[in-house]
């Protein structure tokens, strides 16, 4: 196998490690429909003192956001449930139980109480350099795979997520950049390739283990 620079052992800069991020989708809100599933597709809103300080996906759909007063929010959705957040241990006990989870899969390192970015460059690299040994077939990407040439935009209800913009489709796994003999591929594309299987089997993990969807 060789390395997308040359011959294996050569290092790559920008494309040497693999690092995952994970981000809990709606996390105060899936906290409390853990704790009340009948809160599960009603609009809730998770409120501290007058402020809502986040809603779930039906609320945001309806027209409530983040930081809103409760009293604007009450107008915009008059059958909101709002839940009092101010109490944060049940969310801090919840992401806890994310972060030993994710723990398991390489070096992690907790952003907030919702998101957690883990090295699993090592995992990843055992395995690629497995395919190679081995001449298997490289893994497919899993999800969507955003390049250059694909123009995306904001989503609406969070405008730090990327989405592939209307009339333009997003590469996915299959077709031109689905599975390929692993000495065919970079050993760059083979450790991301690799990366987005084992994020994969991450979430799937913490939603079976924890009950919490994560992106």
């Amino acid at each position: 196998g060789t390395w997308c620079g040359g011959e294996r052992g050569e290092k790559e800069p920008n494309s040497a490690r693999v690092i995952l991020h994970f981000d809990v989708d709606c996390f105060y809100c899936q906290v409390e429909e853990l704790r009340d599933p009948s809160l599960r597709l009603k609009p809730v809103a998770i409120c501290q003192k007058y402020i809502v300080v986040t809603s779930n996906y039906p609320a945001r759909e309806l027209g409530v956001g983040k930081l809103v007063r409760i009293t604007e929010a009450l107008k915009i959705v008059p059958d909101l449930t709002l839940v009092n957040g101010e109490d944060l241990t049940p969310y801090r006990n919840v992401s806890k139980q994310i972060y030993s989870v994710l723990s398991r899969f390489g070096v992690a390192e907790r952003m907030g109480m919702d998101e957690v970015w883990v090295d699993v460059t090592d995992r990843c690299r055992a395995e690629a350099d497995r395919l190679v040994r081995d001449g298997g077939e490289s893994p497919g990407w899993v999800g969507h795979l955003h390049r250059s040439s694909v123009l995306v935009s904001a989503s609406g209800c969070r405008v730090q997520d990327i989405r592939v913009e209307e009339g333009h489709s997003g590469d996915r796994g299959g077709g031109d950049y689905g599975n390929q003999e692993s000495e065919s591929v970079p050993f760059s594309d083979l450790l991301l390739r690799v990366g987005c299987r084992l994020a994969q089997e991450a979430r799937d993990t913490v939603k079976r283990e924890v009950g919490i969807r994560c992106s």
